[in-house]
């Protein structure tokens, strides 16, 4: 009974929905819910991050006309980056729109109605992630000392030292990094570092929303415009309140309380935004780690979610791809476990350390190239086999996980 429910479970995730869309509120629907996945894997492909590898080699000192498999994988890997970016703006984007859905007025039980809904979807997911990942940090430490014949004073020390911070700013990143006035936009998240996108997404939906909305209100594109110029000069990057993801809830916000349908919107300038991402693109990779790539990724990133969605957009409605819905709703699974310490090991991290003997990368630098590509998909499959296997099992709490996503 139970093989059987684990079989369905797995060839359901794959199941086809292949209705064309009927009217341009379900092509959006579509367009949005076949994204998901994708993009995903690109936040993955983020986290593999090359330039950690000992081939990697500085894009500034790469000669073009001589150009060596190291050179050839360093490229590769930045561009890798550079074109993945437009995965958190996307999610924060739609984030906005969605919760502004169909609403005429944003008073009091209309915002309780939201809140509510996003306790279950946001609030329960992030806290349960973040337990169960310092929980099997502790697990971990306390089996080294076991192992170790070491005192269990080192342990109780490492857990007296614990505090709060774990749950919002325990770790961060790009300490060195300045936007064009000189301050500081290193970011910082919980102990479960990919989960900064939903610490920033709770703070938004939670605290500035009534905020946003005013602000939509009286100022109108002003809004959205103002806060467009302070995202691109990084003016903000504080704990929950980056201004990356304020800008993108915005704009998503400002299209929804304007009736406005994204795909009309985004279809109307689409080549623009095409020659837009990929001008920029280029520019990130040949001025990599500089200012001027720190400013083109931020115009990338705008240009970029727009040509997503006009490009599926596009391919959706004359049948040349077809969405999986069961798929898409594993998504937010695979983000939150993507990079969860299972002691010692990750689902990406195992990924990439397989990818790389499997193509030989310890002895031919080629390998390296390989390894970058499949290793999203490899630990997007070892999540997926977690989440059909959660499903069938315990599928309480995989509920609860998901916030009822499943």
């Amino acid at each position: 009974m139970l093989y059987n429910k684990l079989k369905n479970n797995i060839f359901s995730l794959f199941a086809v929905e292949s209705l064309q869309p009927s009217s341009l509120d379900e092509l959006q629907s579509k367009t949005i819910t076949w994204l998901r996945f994708p993009l995903v894997l690109l936040v993955l492909l983020i986290h593999i991050n090359p330039s950690t590898k000992d081939i990697f080699t500085p894009i500034q000192t790469i000669d073009i006309s001589h150009l060596t498999i190291a050179n050839i994988y360093s490229i590769i890997g930045r561009l890798g980056y550079y074109f993945s970016q437009v995965a958190v703006p996307f999610f924060f984007f739609t984030s906005g729109y969605f919760f502004f859905y169909k609403v005429n007025k944003l008073d009091a039980p209309c915002y309780k109605k939201k809140i509510t809904k996003r306790i279950k979807t946001l609030v329960v997911p992030y806290l349960l992630w973040n337990l169960m990942t310092l929980f099997f940090m502790i697990l971990s430490k306390g089996m080294g000392v076991c192992l170790l014949h070491k005192s269990q004073a080192g342990l109780m020390e490492y857990i007296s030292q614990l505090d709060w911070n774990v749950l919002w700013n325990s770790s961060t990143w790009n300490e060195d990094s300045v936007n064009l006035f000189g301050w500081s936009t290193q970011m910082s998240g919980p102990v479960l570092l990919p989960l900064w996108f939903l610490r920033d997404l709770i703070v938004i939906s939670f605290i500035l929303t009534p905020l946003i909305y005013l602000g939509i209100k009286y100022l109108r594109g002003y809004w959205v415009l103002l806060l467009g110029i302070a995202y691109l000069l990084k003016a903000c990057t504080l704990p929950g309140i980056g201004i990356t993801g304020v800008f993108f809830f915005s704009f998503g916000a400002y299209l929804s309380l304007n009736q406005k349908n994204i795909v009309t919107y985004f279809r109307k300038n689409r080549y623009f935004y095409w020659i837009i991402s990929i001008v920029c693109l280029v520019v990130c990779v040949a001025f990599d780690s500089s200012q001027t790539a720190r400013l083109s990724q931020s115009i990338y990133s705008i240009a970029a979610v727009g040509s997503v969605i006009s490009i599926v957009a596009g391919l959706l409605y004359n049948r040349h791809l077809k969405v999986r819905p069961q798929l898409s709703q594993t998504s937010f699974f695979v983000y939150a476990l993507h990079t969860m310490i299972l002691l010692h090991f990750s689902c990406l991290g195992l990924a990439v350390a397989l990818t790389e003997k499997m193509f030989f990368a310890e002895h031919y630098t080629v390998g390296y190239i390989l390894s970058y590509f499949v290793s999203p998909f490899l630990g997007a499959g070892l999540c997926l086999v977690a989440f059909v296997v959660l499903k069938t099992y315990i599928p309480r709490l995989l509920i609860l996980l998901t916030g009822g996503r499943n």
